[in-house]
């Protein structure tokens, strides 16, 4: 199954004919003053940032609803997931699925994939490396490679740099790539901003992040371990061919419903995700 097909599996279910209108009116056709609507959010630092933007454009086109998005720096997906789960909050926001444990806990969850994310690993421009596999990105970040000669690169000691905690990007690079092998502690610890300006001026270094957060550095094509080569496009990461990529889900107890359903679906919207893009994520179109 390709990443796109896994975030719609749990596609969308279509909320009652009259949801989107009792935003604005009365189901009955009859021009009525619109109610008030709060629809909550919460959850993971890597999915608030363009819901944020969504929420603003979705309140401009109907007053009456306030959406309020909160953002859980640290294990914002589970927090999100109990929130929704004990019916605190209308909408989780995850950049997981949620696990067996908690399926079993909540039955009545329902994911709907609305992005996808994408870790690339990167290097200065001048270093002529341009594909690693897994697995010596894993020994350069555990400090078993240490010269860049040593993966046909130039005869420099490899600086490390790797984000610094919280960070969603971190969390899923030490899942994806690390898995549970303990970074060497030499490694250079970087805010998001910190890590593009790096990657832009030493030619040393190597890091990591979203495609927008590279600054000026080369992103690497990654090896799989059946010897296939993958750049990190948006191709490779819609198809699921690009390894280091995962679907960003919205949660909701049940179908959801009403004003929350009608968010959901302006998310899915052609100009819900540029929003998406703009972002430095892949759209789900």
């Amino acid at each position: 199954m390709n990443a796109v097909s896994k975030i719609v599996s749990g596609s969308l279910l279509r909320a009652a004919p009259c949801a989107a209108a009792l935003l604005a009116a009365s189901c009955g056709g009859a021009s009525s003053t619109p109610q008030p609507v709060t629809v909550n959010l919460t959850g993971s630092t890597t999915v608030s940032p363009f819901i944020k933007t969504n929420a603003t454009s979705f309140a401009a086109l109907y007053p009456n609803v306030t959406i309020n998005v909160t953002e859980i720096a640290d294990s914002g997906s589970t927090a999100a997931i109990a929130g929704v789960g004990a019916g605190t909050v209308d909408i989780g926001m995850t950049s997981r699925e949620p696990t067996a444990d908690e399926m079993a806990q909540h039955p009545d969850i329902v994911p709907v994939g609305v992005a996808l994310d994408a870790i690339v690993i990167a290097v200065h421009s001048s270093n002529p490396v341009t594909t690693l596999s897994l697995a010596q990105v894993r020994d350069i970040y555990s400090g078993k490679i240490t010269n860049w000669s040593s993966v046909g690169g130039p005869n420099l000691t490899i600086k490390v740099d790797h984000r610094k905690a919280p960070s969603g990007t971190r969390d899923y690079f030490l899942e994806g790539v690390m898995k549970g092998v303990p970074v060497i502690s030499s490694a250079a610890l970087l805010s998001s901003s910190g890590m593009a300006t790096a990657l832009s001026t030493d030619p040393q270094a190597i890091g990591y992040g979203k495609s927008d957060g590279i600054g000026t550095g080369k992103a690497l094509s990654l090896q799989t371990d059946e010897g296939f080569v993958v750049a990190p496009d948006t191709f490779n990461i819609r198809t699921g061919a690009y390894p280091l990529n995962r679907p960003l889900f919205l949660v909701t107890l049940g179908a959801p419903q009403g004003a929350a359903n009608s968010f959901i679906e302006y998310v899915l919207s052609d100009q819900g995700q540029k929003a998406v893009t703009a972002q430095g994520l892949v759209s789900i179109r």
